[in-house]
């Protein structure tokens, strides 16, 4: 508080010191200007009374020799030609002239003169010029002769100067002109135009240092200083003083002080000073004045300041008033909360604690002030869990031993700024019963899912025999019938593994575990799929099956069309189930479209049995049915709506029921309409500004590959380069943006596509976002290749503008498809086809499945793909086989009796072997694939195993070109 009062004064005193070095900077600055001012009205009214002066002077000599003056007596005209000159000598110089005597060695006089009015004071008609009097003219004789003068003299006469001018005839002197001249009058009038009121005035210094005149006033006038102006005149200098004048002025005396400007004047051969004088109370009369208004303000200001001020520390005052009421109550808070808190410094050391804190740690808060946090309280690395299923993160996982006893903290740190320091606030909170019980639901959990695992083992077995058995059918020559009756025969089993799925897959549903695929899928297809597994059924019951799909909704999208096709065929199931006879219509339409996100809106509505208003609601609860006796009729609904309804919200839609619906117009037969929405993504290509039809040759694709610094990618290289595209390579670094840009407006050499490989190390959709932001993804065709493929990089890559999103490995022919695809105009050489990479054919396999049908099912298909294959019936017949030959690569069951998978895989590596080996399992849930990726296996593969994936795998570790 010292040091704002101290501040206030200081502000208050600067700002008086301001306003007085203001007042005196303006008084020096109006002092300069005025004495300038002064200087130059002294110049110009010296100059003008030098002048008149000279002018008179001449003018006289002028009327002299004009005229033959000799004869002014003798000679009429001349005299009036004279007489006239003289009278606009004396008009013009009025105030100078006072009389013109002219006369000659005759005793000849003229006289020339004016006379004041009578009446007029003797002061008046001193100082009053000639032009208020009445201008008269004698001729006369004198009784005795005037002296003439033989040159032109000034002679003083009282208070006047005789000017004589000597008439010559014939080098003689004949005669005078004499002219009584009144300087001080003729000064005066000059002066009167320079003079202010009593501000500024004007007087004059004879040569001998006395003032003869000034138009202050008519009274006593006395200048102190007067020797030095009288010592600067005699030297001929001009200059400027500031001084005292002393005197009486309208009968009282004065004292004034003022700025005087001198300056030596000579009029008519005399020798003057003129003087200027201004008040100085006139310039510090407009300074206070300007002063006053501008202390006015200041003081204004500073009242305001103050007022301003002490509001503040009032309210400063009572606001620290209320922070201190309000620290301690939050202190008081803080030590009574249930949870520990600890305040660390930049360092991590403890610097304050509540008192819980203390409890929980059992020790005082004393104790632990600058200890650091949390090393000081973990006993050993043993204490410290390493839980991938808890849910809580571990970084807030606190564990701790405390006399033998565990302790589970769940703790949380927040960043502060306090007082210009960065420091922490760590909240801690007791968990160790959440914990126990969580480790004990765990276990259960895990119990459960051991459980379901091996009941989907056991149950899925004979279905994944029958869709492989069909899977290697289909690769035979069937006829057109046959076909069709496997493919029938491929998709129910699909469907009915599917329903097996949901019900032994509900458990983890309601656990979250559910994972859903995004892949690309065509969504006519997807429905084609679907009405043909429920078109015969209809058909049987004379029902009439439509579905419908609005020509806006786009077919190519991002999903999971087998969850789609599964809340479809759930839903048809039931419709087909509870309708004898009529329609049921499927509507597919879009109603939202934003950023290449989709939400396609399904309606699938029936002529059916309906459902009753007071039973809509338990529709969708677990294990419910729409009505008794129909379930008894038609059989129940099941979990088909129970599963529907959170797949549906999976996949951010909405479901629900009503009943009647609308194609219904019977009350006996309502009909049921399910409403919902999932929420996909479109798959459409953008429109590429690329001149695809110059494309003749393979070569003229101008490819860029953009990669990681310091790395490479041979076979990205190698079959580009077998194709014969032009490849340029570029390691991407911060100026590869404004390459790629200036490359976009090229027409010649402009880049056809741009391959962009996003690796674990390199983040490919950052590259990307920037292409976006520059507006490239339409200039290109964009290519990402992905080797680190995460959920939604699909969804990602499209969003961002990408063609095609190919995951590592894959196979050459691929990247040929796609060139096709995109470049249609290239000339093809007969009997010339760019070479393929392909899988290599000598490769040796070993299969292990405790399954006799699922090693005929594997049998099938790799002998399809070209393969012969061994089998294991369990982990030891592996490592029996394995330690007789060897093996490329091992396609190993995790679930076998004697050893299972995982067990043999980590068998096989203790004894040095490297080759690749794949994991296959019927449990798809996530457990399973963390666990493989933590084994000694290589890869993971899911049950019933497909062709794709088989190829995938082949594709990674055995891929050739064709040279090799």
């Amino acid at each position: 508080m010292r040091k704002i009062y101290i501040s206030i004064s200081l502000v208050i005193i600067t700002i008086l010191v301001v306003n007085l070095y203001y007042y005196f900077d303006i008084y020096r600055q109006q002092t300069d200007f005025q004495k300038n001012f002064l200087i130059n009205q002294t110049q110009i009214c010296s100059y003008e009374i030098e002048k008149r002066a000279d002018d008179f002077e001449n003018e006289l000599n002028y009327i002299l020799f004009s005229e033959d003056f000799p004869r002014f007596f003798s000679d009429p005209a001349i005299r009036e030609s004279g007489i006239q000159k003289l009278e606009l000598l004396f008009a013009n110089y009025s105030t100078l002239v006072n009389n013109i005597l002219v006369y000659d060695n005759r005793q000849n006089v003229a006289n020339l003169y004016k006379d004041m009015e009578t009446g007029v004071s003797a002061a008046r008609r001193f100082y009053a010029p000639n032009s208020q009097r009445e201008l008269k003219i004698d001729f006369f004789t004198t009784n005795t002769q005037k002296e003439l003068r033989n040159r032109d003299e000034i002679v003083p006469d009282i208070s006047f100067f005789l000017y004589y001018l000597p008439i010559i005839k014939d080098n003689q002197v004949v005669g005078n002109i004499e002219v009584t001249l009144n300087i001080e009058t003729f000064i005066y009038d000059i002066f009167s135009k320079y003079h202010v009121e009593d501000i500024q005035w004007q007087w004059l210094i004879d040569s001998k240092g006395n003032i003869i005149l000034n138009n202050l006033t008519d009274e006593t006038f006395e200048v102190p200083e007067l020797f030095k102006i009288t010592g600067d005149l005699s030297d001929g200098f001009m200059g400027d003083l500031q001084h005292e004048v002393r005197g009486e002025f309208r009968g009282k005396a004065f004292q004034e002080e003022v700025i005087s400007v001198y300056l030596p004047t000579r009029i008519m051969k005399q020798e003057y000073g003129v003087v200027f004088s201004l008040q100085t109370d006139y310039i510090k009369e407009a300074i206070i004045i300007n002063a006053l208004l501008i202390a006015g303000i200041t003081l204004f200001l500073v009242g305001l300041i103050i007022f301003i001020f002490l509001s503040v520390i009032k309210q400063k005052n009572r606001e620290e008033k209320k922070l201190r009421e309000s620290e301690n109550a939050l202190k008081n808070m803080v030590e009574s909360l249930p949870i520990g808190i600890l305040i660390l410094g930049p360092d991590k050391r403890i610097r304050n604690t509540n008192r819980t804190a203390g409890r929980l740690f059992k020790t005082s808060p004393e104790q632990m002030t600058g200890a650091l946090f949390p090393e000081t309280f973990l006993s050993s690395e043993e204490t410290q869990e390493k839980d991938n299923y808890s849910p809580f993160a571990q970084e807030h996982v606190l564990h701790y031993k405390k006399d033998e006893e565990e302790v589970v903290l769940y703790r949380k740190e927040i960043p502060l700024h306090l007082k210009g320091e960065d420091i922490f606030l760590e909240a801690l909170m007791d968990i160790t019963p959440i914990e126990r019980a969580r480790k004990q639901e765990a276990a259960a959990n895990q119990a459960k899912s051991d459980f379901l695992a091996k009941m989907s083992h056991e149950i899925r077995t004979p279905l994944h025999g029958i869709m492989g058995m069909t899977e290697a059918l289909k690769r035979n020559k069937l006829s057109r019938e046959q076909a069709e009756t496997v493919h029938s025969i491929k998709k129910s089993a699909e469907l009915l593994l599917s329903v097996i799925a949901d019900i032994l897959d509900f458990s983890k549903i309601e656990a979250g575990k559910m994972m859903l695929e995004e892949i690309p899928f065509f969504l006519r297809k997807e429905m084609d799929i679907v009405y043909q597994l429920f078109h015969g059924r209809a058909e049987e019951k004379n029902i009439d099956l439509k579905i419908d799909i609005d020509p806006a909704v786009p077919d190519e999208l991002i999903g999971d069309p087998f969850r789609i096709r599964q809340v479809l065929s759930n839903l048809l199931d039931n419709a087909v189930k509870f309708t004898p006879s009529g329609s049921i219509q499927v509507n597919i339409t879009k109603t939202e479209d934003r950023d290449r996100v989709i939400v396609l809106r399904f309606v699938v509505e029936d002529t059916g049995i309906g459902i009753p208003q007071e039973k809509l609601e338990e529709v969708f609860g677990s294990f419910r049915q729409g009505d008794n006796s129909a379930s008894r009729k038609y059989g129940g609904m099941g979990l088909g709506t129970t599963i529907s309804k959170q797949l549906v919200e999976m996949m951010n839609g909405r479901i629900r029921v009503e009943s009647p619906s609308s194609p219904s117009n019977s009350s006996n037969l309502p009909g049921t309409r399910f409403v919902f929405t999932v929420t996909v993504f479109s798959n459409e290509k953008l429109k590429k500004n690329i001149e695809c039809k110059n494309v003749k040759k393979y070569h003229h694709i101008k490819t860029l590959i953009i990669l990681e610094k310091n790395t490479n990618d041979n076979y990205l290289l190698k079959t580009l380069h077998n194709f014969g595209v032009s490849t340029y390579l570029n390691f991407y670094q911060d100026n590869t943006i404004d390459l790629i840009k200036n490359n976009a407006v090229q027409k010649l050499e402009k880049y056809k596509a741009i391959i962009i490989k996003h690796t674990r190390t390199f983040d490919g959709f950052r590259v990307l976002k920037r292409f976006k932001e520059e507006g490239l993804t339409t200039e290109f065709l964009i290519i990402l290749i992905s080797s680190h493929n995460e959920r939604n990089n699909q969804i990602r890559a499209r969003r961002l503008g990408v063609d095609y999103y190919i995951i590592e490995p894959f196979e050459s022919s691929e990247l040929f498809d796609i060139i096709q695809d995109n470049f249609p105009y290239i000339e093809s050489e007969e009997g010339k086809t760019p070479p393929l990479m392909k899988i290599k054919k000598d490769i040796s396999i070993l299969v292990a499945d405790d399954n006799f049908i699922n090693q005929k099912v594997a049998q099938a298909i790799f002998k399809n793909l070209g393969y012969e294959i061994d089998t294991a019936a369990d982990g030891k017949e592996v490592i029996e086989k394995t330690a007789a030959r060897t093996y490329d690569i091992i396609f190993m069951d995790v679930m076998m009796p004697e050893m299972d998978g995982f067990e043999a895989a980590d068998e096989l590596r203790k004894h040095g072997k490297e080759m690749p080996i794949i994991a296959v399992t019927a449990d798809t849930n996530q457990e399973s694939r963390v666990k493989s990726n933590h084994t000694s296996m290589n890869d993971f593969i899911s049950k019933p195993i497909k062709v794709d994936e088989i190829k995938r795998v082949l594709i990674r570790y055995f891929s050739e070109a064709p040279n090799d």
